[in-house]
C-alpha cells in the first residue's frame, strides 16, 4: 500500500470555518461554489495549502499542479515573482474555480493575473468545460502560452512543457503573453 496518511493536526483548512473539500469563493466575480482536492503535506515543502484540482458549479474542471522546468537563461530573462501578490500553483487553481465559468475565460483570467501579479514558478494547467479544453503553460515570471486541445486529441502531462509550435495567427486556438517571443 503506497497511500500515505498524515495526522489530521497537520491538515488545516484554507479558511476558518470552511470545509477543506468545498468552498465558496468570496468577493469574486461569480462567487462560484467549487470542490477541490489538495495535497496536505505541501506545507512542509514551503508551499501554502492550495487546491490541486477543482470543479465548480458552472461545470469548469481544472488541474494545476504539474510542475515543469525552463532553462536558467529563461529564468534570468524573466525571473519568477515571489511576493504576497504573486500567483502560482499555490493559489491560481482556487482563484480560477471561484472566478471563471468557461475554459476560455480561465485562460484570459490567468493571463491577466500573471501579467498583474507575476508568477512564482513554471507549471502546466488544464481547463475544461462542456465545449472545449485548454492547456496553459506558465513558463516564467510573466511568460505564458495556451493552446486549445483539439476535440479528437487528449493531453497527458509528464512534468514537461509540451507546446512546441504555435500558429500565432490562429487566434481561436492559441492565446499567449504578448511578449512571449521576445525571450
Amino acid at each position: 500500500n503506497r497511500t500515505r496518511r498524515f495526522p489530521s493536526s497537520k491538515v488545516q483548512p484554507p479558511t476558518e470555518g470552511v470545509s477543506r473539500l468545498e468552498r465558496v469563493a468570496r468577493g469574486t466575480r461569480y462567487n462560484n461554489r467549487y470542490s477541490y482536492v489538495c495535497t496536505p503535506y505541501v506545507e512542509t515543502l514551503g508551499h501554502s495549502f492550495g487546491a490541486a484540482a477543482a470543479v465548480n458549479e458552472r461545470g469548469l474542471v481544472l488541474s494545476g499542479t504539474v510542475t515543469a522546468y525552463v532553462t536558467a537563461k529563461m529564468r534570468e530573462l524573466d525571473p519568477y515573482v515571489h511576493t504576497e501578490k504573486s500567483v502560482g500553483e499555490k493559489n491560481l487553481t482556487a482563484m480560477v474555480a471561484g472566478d471563471c465559468a468557461t475554459a476560455r475565460e480561465a485562460i484570459a483570467y490567468c493571463g491577466r493575473k500573471i501579467a498583474e501579479c507575476g508568477y512564482d514558478s513554471s507549471d502546466i494547467y488544464i481547463f475544461a468545460d462542456t465545449n472545449e479544453t485548454w492547456m496553459l503553460e506558465a513558463l516564467t515570471g510573466h511568460e505564458w502560452a495556451a493552446l486549445k486541445v483539439p476535440d479528437d486529441k487528449i493531453a497527458v502531462f509528464g512534468n514537461e512543457f509540451m507546446i512546441r509550435e504555435y500558429d500565432l495567427n490562429d487566434k481561436e486556438n492559441v492565446i499567449y503573453y504578448p511578449g512571449l517571443l521576445s525571450l
